[in-house]
């Protein structure tokens, strides 16, 4: 356990190198929100984040089309946060 206990220990991997041979790598997060059944084009990013409001009402076709787009988004991640309408959903 690491002397601080409101710390995780440290990863050995990265004590182990000195800083200069750690390889860095930037994230680039895309967040959107209130598509309602909309599918605009996406700028390139590493992880995709809808917060919310995907349909218009929540109905089944509207999630269908709104789920199939975020199938097809080219990120390495997805998080798709329920919006109001989809509250009751089960999802």
């Amino acid at each position: 356990m690491h002397e601080n206990a409101d710390q995780p220990d440290p990863d050995p991997d990265l004590e182990a190198k000195p800083p200069s041979a750690i390889q860095w790598r930037r994230t680039r997060i895309v967040c959107i929100s209130d598509t309602h059944k909309k599918t605009p084009h996406l700028p390139r990013g590493d992880v995709l984040v809808h917060a919310g409001d995907m349909s218009n009402q929540g109905s089944v076709s509207e999630l269908r089309k709104t789920a199939e787009w975020l199938e097809k988004a080219d990120f390495e991640a997805k998080i798709v946060v329920a919006g109001t309408w989809l509250e009751g959903c089960g999802c």
